[in-house]
């Protein structure tokens, strides 16, 4: 928040009494994911509600104003029918990483033409809706710096990803993770490292454990936290796959050892039979 949003607001802002609220209210008619993030919070000393609205682009795409202004009816209708009488504010930022320019707009009214020049009982009518835009290929590294560590890297992950230069990507990803590493709690930083690599898997780029394994010997010596908890995992991995070996192979045997015993006891039970006769 203190990153995206304008002074004047932050100015008006108390963010120290700032809690964050359960609540997720996302359409079913909608077809992307929103994540929802409801704060309690004083605005102009009055108790306040905002509601940070994030989503991620990889390609333009011109119904995101639209996708923007639904999610937020969509909220207010869920909060409306549980009789809740104050609606929060909502702060909409789409983060783009994409490879060309956005050219859509990120304003409802510019797209009515002679909007601003409109006598004010028709602009009183018409909703206002509008989203930040964080284009990540225009922000400089510089820029992604001012972020905490692990917010860091996811953005720089998303500006990459989409670019040619894989070895670059790689980089970034491992000296990014490695500051991280030293800077946030190691399971938190584990976990969004594992996401973030099924993640790049997914793109034209195909980023596998072997690549990143090469990067870091390249990069001497940085990255051995990476490498740690690959190592970890995998060997996680083996130990799971022999303990379930194990114990498949125990339940065959039991089933193989009942078998046999009833086998030869249907045997022995004949033997016992003929004898009696």
């Amino acid at each position: 928040i203190e990153k995206n949003i304008p002074k004047e607001v932050l100015d008006i802002m108390d963010l120290n009494t700032m809690e964050r609220k359960d609540g997720t209210y996302v359409g079913k008619h909608l077809e992307e994911s929103f994540t929802d993030l409801i704060y309690g919070v004083k605005i102009n000393n009055k108790e306040a509600y905002i509601s940070l609205l994030l989503e991620h682009k990889s390609s333009p795409d011109k119904y995101t104003i639209f996708q923007v202004t639904r999610y937020i009816l969509d909220a207010w209708t869920k909060l409306s029918k549980d009789n809740t009488k104050e609606l929060p504010i909502v702060i909409p930022i789409v983060f783009y990483h994409g490879k060309g320019k956005w050219n859509y707009k990120t304003d409802i009214r510019d797209l009515i033409p002679g909007y601003y020049n409109l006598p004010d009982y028709l602009k009183d009518r018409i909703p206002t809706m509008k989203h930040d835009l964080v284009d990540m290929h225009r922000s400089p590294d510089e820029e992604l710096d001012k972020y905490r560590p692990i917010v860091r890297l996811i953005l720089k992950v998303f500006k990459y990803v989409t670019q040619e230069d894989e070895d670059k990507l790689l980089e970034i990803f491992i000296l990014a993770t490695e500051d991280a590493f030293q800077k946030e709690e190691e399971e938190t930083v584990s976990d969004i490292m594992g996401i973030l690599m099924m993640y790049m898997s997914k793109t034209d780029k195909k980023i596998t454990e072997d690549k990143l394994m090469k990067k870091i010997d390249e990069l001497e010596g940085k990255g051995e936290k990476i490498m740690t908890i690959l190592e970890e995992r995998e060997l996680r991995g083996i130990e799971k796959g022999i303990e379930k070996g194990i114990e498949k192979g125990i339940e065959k045997g039991i089933e193989k050892g009942i078998e046999k015993g009833i086998e030869k006891g249907i045997e022995k039970g004949k033997i016992e039979v003929a004898r009696n006769l």
